[in-house]
C-alpha cells in the first residue's frame, strides 16, 4: 500500500507504512474466518479552536482546507493503486439539494469557502460535506474535522454550541471507536477550553485523545513548567505536542512541532504527531476485548481442542463402529435443525448451511421457472392455439371448453417441465449431500481416519433419498398431465378475472400490449387468420395460462412437502440402516484403514497445527504492535485522565 512519492504529507506517509502489516493481518484472518467481516477502523475527529485545527489538520494530511472552517467536513481517504495523483470528490446536501463533483486541490478552499457562505449558523451542523480522497497510499483512513470552536461571553450559548457539538459526535458512535486531535491555542488554564468541555460531557476520560498546543511563548517559564510538571492533569496519555511557527530567528518561519517531555525539550516535526495518531490507531484496533483479539483467542482454543481430539486413529474397521454410529446420532439432530426447524444457531457464520432458507430459494426459482412456461417465447404469439385449431373442424366456444383440447395446449408445458423438475432434483439432492456430509464430519471430532467413511454415508444415504424424491415427482407431473381438472372454484375466479383482458387488433398495430402477457408483442402475422379464429385462440391461450398457474403451485407444494417428507425419514429410518450395511461390508471387505486415509489424517493434523502456529504469530504481533504503542505513549505522557 505504500508508495514511494515524494512530499507525502506526513500522516499518509506513517499511516501507510505502518498500517500495511496490521491490514494484511486483518485480510489474512477474513481469508481463514478467524473475522467474519473486516473491522471499521477508529475515526479521527478533530477538535479545534480558531483556525488552529484546521491549519493542523491540513498540514498532517496536506490538503488545502480553508481556515475558520463553519461545517463540519468528513475526510474520506479511497485507496487506487492505479493513480499517479490524487482526486478529490467533493459532495454535499443542503436544503434538499445534492452536490457531487471532483475538484482541483488548487479550487478546493474556494469551493469550501463558496458553501460556507451559503450556510446559515444555526444550520452547520446538518450540512453534510464529504470530501473522497482518492490516492495511491492509503486506505480505512477516515477524518472529521469538525467547525472551529468560539469562545463564548454567553453561558447559554456556550451550552447550546457544545451541545449540538456532542450530538454530532455522537451520531458517529454507532460506526467504530474515535481517536479525538484536541488542537488548542494553549491558554494557561486549558481546562476552560471549550473543546475540553466537550470531551469531558462525553465521558470519554481522554483515553483516546491528543492534545496539540499551537502559539506556545516559550518564554512564558510558568506556562512551560505547567506542561512539563510530573503532577499536571493532562488531557491524553500520549502527551502534550506543541506546534510553533517561529525559531530563535524571528525573521525565519518554520513549521515546526515542539514536544515537552517529562525530562527535556525537543524540537521534532509534525511526524511526531503522525506517529502518535497511528499507534494510537493500533492501540484501539487491536486493544484487549476488542473483536479481533476476542476472535483469535476464540479460534485458537478451539483448533487445539480440536488438534487434540483428532489424534486419535483406528485398526481397524470394527474398532471405528462405536464411533461412527455416534457421529451419525449427533448429525441427525443436526440435520433436522438445519432442514426441518431452519435452526442455524450451529452454523450462524456459514451462511451456505442455512438449510431451510436455501432450499426455499431454490423452490422459489423452480416456481418461477415453471411459471415462465406459460408463454412460448419459440413461436410467434399464439401461433401455437391457432395451429391447433387449424386440425380440427370446429373452433367454436363448445370447443373450446373441452379439456382434451387443454390438455393439448398443455402438452407442451408438461413436456420442458419434465427437464426442468429432472434439473432441480440433481441441484438440489447436490445441495443437501453436501449439507449433510458437512455435518457428519463436522460431528467427526476423534479423527480424520474417518471422514472417507462420513462422506461415502453421505452420499449413499443421500442417492437413495434422490430415487425415490424423482419418483415421486414423476407420478405426480403425470398425473398431472393425465387429469386436466377445471370445475375449482379457483380455475372459475381465475378465469372470471381474465375476463377483461382483450386482443385488440382493430387499430393496425404490428406491435401492441396485452395486461398479463407483455408489452410490444408482434401481432403482424395473426392479421391473415379469420377475427373468429384468433378470438377463440386466445381464448385458449388464457384458460391455458390460468390453468397452468394453478398447476404449478399445486405441483410446487406437493414438492416441498414429499422433500420434508424424505429427509425427515432419511435421517429417522435411512440414516442407521445405511451406516450399518457400510460399516459391515466394509468389515468384510478389509479388516484395517487404508494406507492413504492414514496419510490424510497426517495431511489435515500438519494444516491444524500449521493454523495455530500461525495464529499464535498474529497474537505476538499484536501485543507487539500493543506495546510500540505503550513506549511511544510513556516516553510522551504524565498523567492519565483528565
Amino acid at each position: 500500500m505504500s508508495h514511494s512519492q515524494p512530499n507525502i504529507p506526513p500522516l499518509i506517509k506513517e499511516y501507510s507504512e505502518k498500517m500495511k502489516i496490521p491490514l494484511d493481518t486483518i485480510s489474512t484472518l477474513q481469508f481463514m474466518e478467524v473475522l467474519d467481516y473486516k473491522p471499521l477502523f477508529p475515526i479521527i475527529i478533530v477538535l479545534g479552536e480558531a483556525s488552529a485545527g484546521t491549519s493542523v489538520t491540513s498540514t498532517l494530511l496536506g490538503l488545502n482546507l480553508p481556515s475558520d472552517l463553519a461545517i463540519p467536513i468528513v475526510l474520506k481517504f479511497k485507496y487506487d493503486s492505479d493513480i499517479a495523483s490524487r482526486k478529490i470528490l467533493f459532495e454535499y446536501l443542503f436544503e434538499g439539494s445534492f452536490y457531487k463533483k471532483e475538484v482541483s486541490e488548487t479550487r478546493l478552499a474556494n469551493k469550501i469557502i463558496k458553501l460556507m457562505k451559503r450556510v446559515p449558523e444555526d444550520k452547520r451542523w446538518r450540512t453534510k460535506v464529504t470530501l473522497t480522497i482518492t490516492q495511491p497510499q492509503v486506505s480505512d483512513l477516515m477524518v472529521v474535522l469538525l467547525p472551529e470552536f468560539h469562545t463564548h461571553q454567553n453561558e447559554y450559548e456556550e451550552k447550546k454550541e457544545i451541545e449540538l457539538i456532542q450530538r454530532y459526535i455522537e451520531s458517529h458512535n454507532g460506526c467504530c471507536d474515535h481517536l479525538f486531535l484536541n488542537v488548542l491555542s494553549c491558554p494557561s488554564n486549558f481546562n476552560s477550553c471549550l473543546s475540553r468541555k466537550v470531551l469531558k460531557g462525553l465521558d470519554y476520560s481522554g483515553t483516546h485523545c491528543i492534545t496539540v498546543f499551537t502559539k506556545v511563548d516559550l518564554s512564558d517559564e510558568y506556562l512551560i513548567s505547567v506542561l512539563t510538571s510530573k503532577n499536571v492533569v493532562t488531557p491524553s496519555p500520549f502527551g502534550y505536542f506543541v506546534v510553533d511557527n517561529t525559531t530563535d530567528d524571528d525573521e525565519k518561519k518554520t513549521d515546526e512541532c515542539v514536544l515537552l517531555s517529562k525530562v527535556e525539550k525537543e524540537y521534532v516535526g509534525f511526524d511526531v504527531i503522525s506517529k502518535n495518531i497511528v499507534a494510537a490507531m493500533l492501540a484501539i484496533l487491536f486493544k484487549p476485548g476488542y473483536l479481533i483479539l476476542e476472535r483469535i483467542e476464540s479460534d485458537l482454543k478451539e483448533s487445539v481442542v480440536m488438534l487434540n481430539r483428532r489424534q486419535k486413529t483406528f485398526g481397524s474397521v470394527k474398532d471405528a463402529i462405536p464411533d461412527v454410529m455416534l457421529i451419525v446420532s449427533m448429525a441427525y439432530s443436526s440435520v433436522m435443525k438445519l432442514f426441518i426447524h431452519g435452526d442455524y444457531i450451529e452454523y450462524r457464520k456459514d451462511k451456505y448451511m442455512h438449510a431451510a432458507s436455501n432450499v426455499a430459494l431454490r423452490f422459489e426459482k423452480l416456481k418461477t421457472d415453471l411459471h415462465d412456461l406459460k408463454h412460448d417465447n419459440r413461436k410467434p404469439f399464439l401461433q401455437y392455439e391457432v395451429e391447433i385449431l387449424k386440425r380440427t373442424s370446429q373452433y367454436n366456444l363448445l370447443y373450446l371448453l373441452s379439456s382434451s383440447v387443454l390438455k393439448s395446449l398443455l402438452h407442451r408445458q408438461f413436456s420442458e417441465a419434465s427437464s426442468i423438475i429432472d434439473e432441480f432434483v440433481s441441484s438440489i439432492m447436490e445441495y443437501i449431500e453436501r449439507v449433510v456430509v458437512k455435518v457428519l464430519l463436522n460431528h467427526e471430532i476423534y479423527s480424520w481416519q474417518l471422514h472417507p467413511f462420513m462422506i461415502q454415508i453421505g452420499r449413499v444415504l443421500v442417492k437413495g433419498m434422490r430415487k425415490s424424491y424423482l419418483k415421486k415427482l414423476t407420478e405426480m407431473l403425470d398425473m398431472e398431465k393425465e387429469f386436466v381438472y377445471t370445475s375449482s372454484d379457483e380455475f372459475a375466479r381465475k378465469m372470471k378475472e381474465m375476463e377483461s383482458v382483450k386482443l385488440e387488433l382493430d387499430g393496425g398495430e404490428d406491435f401492441i400490449d396485452i395486461e398479463g402477457f407483455g408489452n410490444n408483442i408482434n401481432v403482424e402475422h395473426l392479421k391473415g387468420y379469420p377475427k373468429s379464429q384468433v378470438k377463440v385462440a386466445f381464448e385458449q391461450k388464457k384458460e391455458n395460462v390460468v390453468y397452468w398457474e394453478i398447476v404449478v403451485n399445486r405441483f410446487v407444494d406437493y414438492c416441498y412437502l414429499n422433500l420434508q417428507t424424505l429427509i425427515k425419514k432419511m435421517m429417522t429410518d435411512g440414516i442407521e440402516e445405511v451406516t450399518r450395511e457400510h460399516l459391515m461390508t466394509r468389515m468384510k471387505d478389509e479388516t484395517k484403514l487404508p494406507d492413504h486415509v492414514v496419510s490424510v489424517v497426517a495431511f489435515n493434523k500438519l494444516d491444524m497445527e500449521h493454523r495455530i502456529k500461525y495464529l499464535k504469530k498474529i497474537k505476538k504481533d499484536i501485543e507487539r504492535w500493543q506495546v510500540s504503542s505503550d513506549v511511544f505513549r510513556d516516553r510522551y505522557m504524565f498523567d492519565r485522565g483528565l
